[in-house]
């Protein structure tokens, strides 16, 4: 699980582990999602930007997100800003073919 050590998170906990985390098992075309705890919108995007950036996401046909140990939801605008930023970032074979 790649849990990203951010820049990102609280100015109270500089280089702390963001709550939220990806693998792709590349032999399956799986990109798994896993998330903990509290999970900001900054840790949100660049989690999305990470996995979305990596070049083993391009061979992905499906997903798995565990959301099941996370303590926050976004809010409406922030799915919004999620969408936006995922649609301009996401990589070409991945706009022929995959839902999101």
């Amino acid at each position: 699980m790649r849990l990203l050590r951010s820049r990102l998170g609280r100015a109270d906990t500089p280089g702390r582990l963001v709550p939220l985390g990806y693998d792709i098992y590349a032999d399956i075309g799986l990109l798994y999602i896993r998330g903990q705890g509290v999970i900001t919108q900054r840790e949100r995007m660049a989690a999305m930007v990470a996995w979305l950036r990596d070049p083993k996401y391009a061979d992905c046909s499906d997903a798995l997100m565990d959301l099941s140990d996370v303590k926050t939801t976004p809010k409406i605008g922030e799915l919004r800003e999620v969408i936006a930023v995922f649609t301009q970032q996401k990589p070409a074979a991945a706009r022929r073919g995959w839902p999101w």
